[in-house]
């Protein structure tokens, strides 16, 4: 069943640049939850700064760091800043109490150790503007590595807007920092959870995703840049498969044919997500399994998606080839995943 909220009207004064006066374009804001990530927070909170598009607000909420990342931060002269140190509590708790301080009337989330390319939210709002009664849009994104160098970004595709459905097949958003949401929708979607242990932004997507039909658009841009780091919260494989069982558990209790009916095309995708998760920790063993898997969960869409066969070629390789020669076809792999999109 889709949920009923009100549609938003569609005479906002704003367009695809950042001009015009503060008080005919909306506030975004910018919400950076933070905890003990010292060595990226000052690029991530930048990131969001240097916006196009700056008739913006950026709360940072500190999670209870101990790490001394909040001292970079104070030498930031910009009234648009704002810092909000709490006790540790988690991620989804300091996304609720971030949410609680806005006055926007779009959220942008942006995690303290990802970025934002300069154009983004201009981006963003322009197709806010071009399709005001979508509650959500969301940018392709590359990745980046420890020191911010890209490994590679994602073949551009087309715009489209994204069903309940697709969003059950697979988290296409991929990530907590490539979305803007209207806040009203935000709301009317309910809390971040607080208890999971991972994929919060998932479970929110989805609650986004049943509000009215096809309300998210994907923006055919790359314009987020996810930070690939060492003990993330997305790299614990463990610890993904608990938060993505609860979140598919839930959307079955509200909505068990949509479950049901992407319950292959799921088994296949997810099965993949692990099997990467795997490979980047060198566990190539535990990807080969997770790609059976999904071959034995979907036949058919396995064996039609080139990504899952050239993960089973990698992970081959990493298991049998001396390291050297697997690095040099991880290369080539890494360059024909962005080519298959």
């Amino acid at each position: 069943m889709i949920l009923a909220v009100p549609r938003p009207r569609s005479t906002e004064v704003y367009g695809e640049k950042a001009g015009g006066s503060a008080s005919e374009r909306p506030v975004v804001s910018v919400i950076i939850c933070a905890y003990n990530v010292a060595p990226y927070i000052r690029d991530s909170v930048d990131s969001a700064l240097r916006q196009t598009y700056d008739n913006i607000e950026v709360i940072v909420v500190d999670d209870g760091s101990t790490d001394g990342g909040l001292d970079l931060l104070s030498g930031i002269d910009d009234r648009r800043l704002r810092v909000e140190k709490r006790p540790h509590s988690g991620h989804g708790a300091s996304l609720n109490a971030g949410i609680a301080l806005t006055r926007g009337r779009y959220v942008g989330l942006l995690d303290a150790d990802d970025r934002w390319l300069p154009e983004k939210l201009e981006r963003h709002l322009a197709h806010h503007a071009r399709h005001p009664a979508v509650d959500m849009t969301y940018s392709l994104s590359e990745e980046i590595d420890v020191n911010g160098v890209p490994r590679g970004a994602p073949a551009a595709g087309k715009g489209r807007f994204i069903s309940y459905r697709d969003m059950l097949v697979e988290n296409v958003v991929r990530n907590g920092s490539a979305a803007v949401i209207r806040k009203d929708a935000l709301i009317a979607a309910g809390p971040f959870d607080e208890i999971l242990p991972s994929c919060q932004d998932f479970d929110m997507w989805l609650r986004v995703a049943r509000l009215r039909a096809s309300n998210i658009y994907a923006v055919p841009e790359v314009l987020t840049q996810y930070r690939r780091r060492p003990r993330q919260v997305s790299s614990n494989v463990p610890v993904m498969i608990e938060g993505l069982t609860e979140v598919i558990g839930r959307a079955a209790s509200v909505a068990p044919e949509d479950v049901a009916a992407t319950e292959g095309e799921r088994g296949v995708k997810l099965n993949s997500y692990y099997a990467y998760l795997s490979y980047e920790a060198c566990e190539f063993g535990n990807g080969l399994r997770y790609l059976w898997q999904g071959l034995r969960a979907f036949p058919s869409g396995f064996a039609g998606d080139i990504r899952n066969w050239l993960f089973v070629g990698a992970c081959l390789s990493g298991a049998m080839l001396p390291r050297r020669w697997h690095e040099s076809l991880d290369s080539w792999v890494r360059m024909r995943r962005r080519r298959a999109g």
